[in-house]
């Protein structure tokens, strides 16, 4: 990026900060945060020399509860959803909070995650755990994407309403729903999660459909 370049950024709840490094050469970063857990529209516009560029977009912005607890086949969560489901109450259980649900376990644990420090000193493993992740979330009115990239079992429901469900033991895989609202609302969000063995993942993404954003170039930026 040129020296000259300046980047704004206007919306409501939302906040642009442009960093740069003292290397020359290097890049130049400019980052959108939110201010408060909500979907936030938003313009930016970049201006350098003879270039000049707006961009229209939504962040994203959550603040989910997590609680991680262990299981075993008595409580295998493919065929006994409800014991499994106690277990988030249990006195084993570890409860967190985390900004974005980007979670990738690899071939390690909870306790293994940056975001999930808290959980460091349980004892969870890298096999047999669960994860259940709930928030409240204000939407616009409109089509609104939800997408995952899971290993293993996966389900999201909003307002108790299914919107993704790959309850199974299966390898990396992408899986997206949608939900439509008629108005402006507040939804709950409920992630459910199972690992059984091995390479571990799981990440949620949500993003607005197209129409509700400007038809003029998009930037969009997933689930923070």
């Amino acid at each position: 990026m040129p020296r000259d370049l300046t980047v704004a950024v206007e919306g409501h709840g939302v906040q642009g900060q442009l960093s740069r490094p003292p290397q020359p050469g290097a890049p130049a970063t400019y980052r959108v945060s939110a201010m408060r857990p909500s979907a936030h529209p938003f313009q930016m516009r970049v201006k350098a020399a003879n270039f000049s560029e707006t961009f229209n977009g939504t962040l994203v912005s959550v603040l989910w509860d997590v609680t991680v607890f262990k299981w075993s086949q008595a409580t295998d969560p493919r065929t006994n959803i409800d014991l499994w489901r106690k277990l988030a109450s249990d006195k084993t259980a570890v409860s967190t909070q985390v900004k974005r649900l980007s979670l990738q376990f690899g071939n390690g644990g909870p306790g293994d995650q940056p975001s999930l420090k808290p959980l460091a000193t349980a004892e969870l493993g890298s096999n047999h755990f669960g994860l259940i992740a709930q928030s409240s979330l204000p939407l616009s009115a409109g089509t609104w994407t939800f997408s995952t990239l899971s290993d293993d079992g996966i389900r999201v429901t909003v307002d108790d309403k299914p919107v993704i469900n790959n309850w199974t033991w299966h390898g990396p895989t992408r899986n997206t729903g949608e939900i439509t609202l008629d108005r402006d609302k507040t939804v709950n969000i409920k992630v459910e999660y199972f690992e059984i063995d091995g390479y571990a993942v799981l990440d949620l993404g949500i993003t607005p459909h197209p129409k509700i954003m400007s038809p003029e170039k998009k930037l969009q930026t997933a689930a923070r």
